[in-house]
């Protein structure tokens, strides 16, 4: 029974990281694009959980790493990562690991907050790396432009994938 269980967890694994991957390009041009690449993330998260939830982020990041092309703009390779935005693609891992963290201390309560402070490092750590690789200094320019555009946006997707996780996991009974 185990062993099913994996395959089960690996199949569902494999096609949130397909998901993330068509959502990342379905993007609005901006500074940092505007992707749904956060919804398949949160998705990812609250359905699959913590753990296989990460290791689909984990993948995915790993699939544009490698080369094919599923970062927003049908960008790839380890040059996307070193870009001014890549920050933001490892700020991810971030939400993962904050998802975890809270799963682990508060015993599955309190997942939205997890996932809302695992988005605010993940601005972080996003806006810092796009000061050193785009040589912007003003701080409050980065977040002028990197962030404040998307708090709407990434609540609306937070909002929304704790409605479908929830309608996922009642047919899932």
């Amino acid at each position: 029974m185990i062993v099913i269980k994996n395959i089960k967890n690996i199949a569902f694994s494999a096609l949130f990281t397909a998901v993330m991957a068509v959502l990342s390009l379905i993007y609005i041009p901006l500074t940092i694009p505007i992707t749904l690449q956060t919804l398949a993330v949160f998705l990812s998260l609250l359905i699959l959980g913590a753990k296989w939830g990460s290791i689909s982020v984990l993948t995915y990041i790993l699939l544009g790493v490698v080369g094919l092309p599923v970062f927003s703009g049908f960008k790839s390779g380890i040059a996307a990562l070193l870009s001014p935005t890549g920050g933001y693609v490892i700020g991810l891992l971030v939400i993962c690991l904050t998802y975890l963290l809270f799963n682990c201390f508060f015993k599955g309560r309190f997942k939205n907050l997890g996932l809302i402070i695992g988005l605010i490092l993940c601005y972080l750590i996003g806006s810092v790396w796009y000061m050193l690789f785009s040589g912007e200094e003003s701080f409050l320019a980065v977040v002028t432009v990197c962030v404040l555009p998307f708090l709407v946006p990434d609540t609306i997707k937070l909002i929304i994938a704790n409605l479908i996780a929830k309608k996922v996991k009642y047919f899932s009974k």
